[in-house]
């Protein structure tokens, strides 16, 4: 007897390469290095959530089925809240700043979405049981990168991460190059967002062993790979 969802978690397990699953299902709209990281050995990968609001929208639903993919495909799914890279607050697509939120409103919309993303990946578990023998299924890992934040000194992470990022190719950003355009212009907190972005990957390429990051996009999702 089959179990229910048995043979769908054998054609995700059993794919040649779950990422070419994902385009050929219309759910990647841009990567980095498909081909050569298309048969790469299993790893962590992760998507990020800023707690702007007290649950997610429909829209991040994309970004989870995808990090569901990967899970099925053998590879540890990590979902990091923003607790604080939300309260620096994301420029992208936004035409002024983001209001800066209470510590009591970003705790209670941090809560929010981790319930959110714990209740999508238990229902996953259940739809998609592993076979009789089969090896086991990676649980998810949901974390905050408030964690590796609230001990960092400012002059030291400017000083480490800081000096690998160019001005030049800052300023080429779309996000950037639309606010200051712009008549409110744009803060630096809301410049140095990029800063965070990277140093949360390299954190957990460092200590979870992580290699793809997965975002949401205007067109569905894009797939982030470096070589760290």
């Amino acid at each position: 007897m089959i179990r229910r969802g048995e043979g769908l978690f054998k054609r995700l397990s059993s794919s040649l390469s779950v990422l070419k699953t994902l385009e050929s299902r219309g759910l990647v709209s841009e990567h980095t290095r498909f081909e050569s990281c298309a048969t790469g050995s299993r790893g962590a990968v992760y998507v990020g959530f800023d707690p702007t609001a007290d649950s997610l929208h429909l829209g991040n639903l994309l970004t989870l089925v995808s990090l569901i993919h990967f899970q099925c495909a053998g590879h540890q799914p990590i979902a990091v809240v923003g607790g604080a890279t939300g309260v620096i607050g994301d420029p992208s697509g936004r035409h002024s700043e983001r209001e800066r939120l209470a510590p009591g409103v970003l705790e209670g919309n941090a809560a929010g979405i981790r319930e959110c993303i714990a209740r999508v990946f238990a229902n996953a578990r259940a739809l998609l049981p592993a076979p009789s023998g089969a090896r086991d299924v990676p649980g998810l890992k949901l974390l905050d990168n408030i964690e590796w934040y609230k001990d960092m000194n400012v002059v030291d992470f400017l000083s480490d991460t800081g000096r690998h990022f160019r001005l030049s190719s800052m300023l080429q950003k779309d996000s950037v190059r639309l606010r200051l355009s712009s008549q409110e212009g744009m803060s630096l907190t809301e410049f140095s967002y990029p800063l965070f972005q990277a140093y949360d990957y390299l954190h957990l390429h460092r200590h979870h062993k992580c290699w793809l990051q997965v975002e949401q996009t205007s067109g569905g999702t894009s797939l982030l790979v470096v070589n760290l």
